[in-house]
């Protein structure tokens, strides 16, 4: 396989809109520890590939499919992945850090030991995702999807979760220090053991929300309380 050969006619198949070129087809191939740093794969098809310790650094990877796609220890720091297909991916010890993930779609993936610091999530959808053993620290969540997430014990110290949908989310013992959580909805979540500590509530939706052991300000306490949250 001649893999720049293949690149350049996807770089042209994009820059001509599909009239020159040849679109990037990699659906289960073996790509392990190649380098796609920088690369233009807007739209490329890598379902099912096996993409274990790839590099894809800053590479433009715009409405790129790579659902079912073997991602562990790959490296997608500063990437372009707006928009692309990731559900069921298998995600473990991958690095998003920086990476742009707006409206992407994780359902079903596996996210642990996966790095999402600084990641822009907005929009993105990640329901029933298993995020347990993932870092989001300081990511944007902002209008993202996390219906019935696991989550337990993960990392969101200062993310962004504003307007984010939650609604059975499993949060126990997860760390939202410093997190916005403005008009975001936890009906019926989980979030016990939870730490909160100068977490912003403001109009969020917290209807049956378990806070039991979380630790909240007084202030969130009696918001909650009068939200009609868990609280023990």
């Amino acid at each position: 396989m001649n893999l720049q050969r293949i690149l350049e006619q996807h770089e042209l198949w994009v820059t001509t809109k599909g009239k020159d070129g040849q679109r990037a087809l990699f659906s289960g191939v073996d790509l392990t520890g190649e380098d796609f740093t920088n690369a233009i794969l807007t739209s490329a098809i890598f379902t099912g590939a096996d993409l274990r310790g790839t590099n894809f650094t800053k590479a433009g990877l715009t409405s790129a499919t790579l659902r079912h796609a073997d991602l562990r220890g790959t490296n997608l720091r500063g990437a372009d992945l707006r928009s692309a297909d990731l559900r069921s991916a298998a995600l473990t010890n991958a690095n998003f850090k920086g990476a742009d993930l707006t409206s992407a779609i994780f359902t079903g993936a596996i996210f642990k030991g996966a790095n999402f610091t600084g990641a822009d999530l907005t929009g993105a959808d990640l329901a029933n995702a298993d995020l347990r053993g993932a870092e989001f620290r300081d990511a944007n969540f902002t209008s993202a999807t996390l219906t019935g997430v696991t989550s337990t014990d993960v990392d969101f110290t200062g993310a962004n979760l504003a307007n984010a949908d939650l609604r059975g989310a499993d949060l126990r013992g997860a760390d939202l220090v410093s997190t916005t959580l403005t008009n975001a909805n936890f009906t019926g979540a989980d979030l016990r053991g939870a730490e909160l500590r100068d977490a912003e509530l403001t109009n969020a939706t917290l209807t049956g929300a378990n806070f039991t052991g979380a630790w909240l300000s007084k202030k969130n306490q009696a918001y909650a309380w009068k939200r009609g949250a868990i609280i023990e």
